[in-house]
């Protein structure tokens, strides 16, 4: 079902066809077996989860109707992950009606919750933070955002509403993706190879707060809302850098260099401005999930 032609129809969501498919015992829990870079999917890809990532939602609905299984097996990226990247909320209910956990991470080692920063899909995030009825780990989900989104003041704002630490500092591994390219982009950085923005991060990433992650990746919107709310500018890096040491030696706007010295009018005022137009909303007051 995952091949040629019925796979095109798959990413199309024709109905006939994979209901057509499924009468001819086609496997409803089939998976990709190649990467395919065109498309940036992994192998390892369920039926359903296309589906929740191309938002073929009713072929979604058909599939778990002929048992797809919304709870990948191990080593399969999660369904649910599908709709968090592409911000498919509608999938994202229809999986959680069905049994599918939200506290799954795929074999690149990313979290739903860090998915959803990297991609920065706001309604999606709004739905794990505040609508599931099991507290999620938020663990290294200010660092995604920093890392990946230019325009995050938003995402720090229901993060912090939802208890992340926001001075967590990051604790680099092995088992994850983004660690070994960190990893790896470090001892380029340590070797002498040419100093560019993700080497430099990479050399000082370990041990390094959101506000350093955001200071690192050029975010500087993230790094102004970290700020304003409160983000301790005393902390020290595994090089025991501070985020105005790191800033120092990078082209940082005037208004960060001012809140790294304790005054976050200017940030506030571009906080202000980011969030303005925000329709997604913070947590209710007693109805957060703590961790």
């Amino acid at each position: 079902m995952v091949a040629g032609a019925p796979g095109n129809m798959r990413l199309r969501g024709d109905l006939p066809v994979i209901r057509g498919l499924l009468e001819v015992s086609a496997d409803a829990n089939d998976q990709t077996r190649k990467a395919q870079p065109i498309l940036a999917l992994f192998a390892a890809n369920t039926v359903l989860g296309l589906c929740a990532l191309f938002q073929n939602n009713d072929a979604m609905k058909l599939l778990i109707s002929a048992k797809a299984k919304g709870n990948a097996r191990k080593g399969t990226f999660p369904p649910i992950l599908g709709a968090i990247f592409a911000n498919n909320v509608e999938g994202i209910r229809i999986l959680r009606q069905h049994g599918a956990s939200a506290n799954v991470a795929a074999p690149t080692g990313i979290s739903a919750v860090q998915q959803a920063c990297t991609t920065g899909s706001l309604e999606v995030l709004q739905v794990l933070l505040f609508e599931t009825e099991s507290r999620l780990p938020l663990t290294q989900a200010l660092h995604h955002a920093a890392i990946f989104q230019d325009s995050s003041a938003k995402i720090v704002r229901m993060l912090v509403s939802a208890r992340a630490d926001i001075n967590e500092q990051y604790k680099g591994s092995f088992r994850t993706v983004l660690g070994l390219v960190l990893r790896m982009r470090g001892l380029q950085y340590k070797l002498g190879g040419k100093a560019t923005k993700s080497r430099f991060l990479g050399y000082h990433h370990l041990g390094a707060t959101p506000l350093m992650m955001a200071i690192l990746a050029g975010q500087f919107e993230c790094a102004a809302a970290l700020a304003v709310a409160g983000a301790r500018l005393d902390l020290q890096n595994a090089r025991r850098k501070k985020a105005e040491d790191l800033a120092k030696q990078l082209d940082v706007p005037e208004f960060l260099m001012e809140a790294l010295h304790g005054r976050v009018e200017r940030c506030a005022a571009v906080v202000s401005l980011a969030t303005s137009q925000d329709k997604c909303h913070d947590a209710p007051e007693e109805d957060y999930f703590e961790v």
